[in-house]
């Protein structure tokens, strides 16, 4: 697999912010019913730890960044959220294949 860094830069981000944490990508997106059934589940991982240095970085593969900032405007969360639609560069260069489902 050909891999392609993608500075962190492109989504207004930078080293800086994220330096010394543990950061979660989470790959998201609102007709995923695991995905949206799992942020209770981040959020209270989130706050929890946040004060320890974790932090989120929400990715969300929806088609159109609109369902993305609907569901938003419902559910604020409280880390950072990026659109990389359904074939972004993020998805392509973290081969991300399927949501997985977390429980706890």
């Amino acid at each position: 697999m050909k891999m392609v860094l993608i500075p962190m830069s492109f989504w207004g981000l930078t080293v800086k912010d994220y330096r010394g944490k543990v950061v979660l990508l989470y790959f998201w997106a609102t007709l995923c019913g695991p995905c949206i059934g799992n942020m209770p589940i981040v959020k209270k991982v989130y706050d929890a730890n946040r004060d320890f240095g974790f932090d989120v970085i929400g990715i969300n593969r929806d088609t159109e960044e609109s369902d993305m900032s609907e569901y938003l405007n419902v559910c604020s969360l409280p880390w950072r959220q990026i659109f990389d639609g359904k074939e972004g560069p993020l998805k392509k260069n973290c081969a991300v294949l399927v949501v997985c489902h977390l429980s706890g």
